[in-house]
């Protein structure tokens, strides 16, 4: 699987179809752990998968010593994307399928019912097509990390220009460092 989490808010919704024609197809696929901040890794699938434009502090290191703000991030992940969430994986170009270490990347997108709550099942990625059309809120978890201040964009030496959701991300890092939000205030690096 290919994959990598992104979602919006009902602030600020993302577009669901881009016209990206020359994206792999969307997947739908459940949690199975989330490893830290920014990787996560989905039922049936021995890979992991890493957030797409996103970079959180790193909690397992050589020195045993997380990053400022890393534990947060994590944490914060694993109460988006409990197991056996099922989440939306949407893919960028072939490109940009898979990191330099050969972690599938993806964005992921949580659907959430009137009252905020998980929705039900879905069973294709048409449904889930059809309830965009609909009143059903999803969360892109890329987003929500960025502006809640547990992730910044990926260093600007490894930023792939032209990702489907650049400007969304791009907008919510701005967003995040003029609030202060989370590692924007916290940690010194990121100042």
């Amino acid at each position: 699987m290919w994959l990598w989490l992104l979602a919006c808010t009902s602030q600020d919704k993302v577009p669901y179809f881009d016209g990206c024609e020359e994206c792999p197809k969307d997947a739908l696929v459940r949690v199975a752990e989330v490893i830290d901040g920014d990787t996560v890794r989905f039922e049936g699938d021995e890979e992991s998968t890493r957030l797409l434009g996103i970079d959180t502090p790193e909690v397992f290191t050589d020195n045993s010593i997380p990053e400022c703000f890393g534990v947060e991030a994590s944490d914060f992940t694993k109460a988006l994307l409990p197991a056996g969430t099922q989440v939306l994986l949407r893919f960028d170009t072939e490109d940009n399928l898979v990191d330099v270490v050969d972690r599938n990347l993806a964005y992921v997108f949580v659907a959430l019912d009137q009252e905020g709550e998980e929705q039900p099942i879905f069973t294709s990625t048409t449904d889930w097509a059809l309830a965009d059309n609909e009143v059903v809120d999803k969360i892109f978890i890329n987003r929500e990390l960025v502006i809640e201040g547990y992730a910044p964009l990926i260093a600007e030496s490894d930023f792939i220009e032209g990702l489907r959701y650049e400007d969304t991300l791009r907008a919510a890092q701005d967003v995040a460092i003029e609030n202060g939000a989370g590692l924007w205030s916290a940690c010194e690096e990121s100042e």
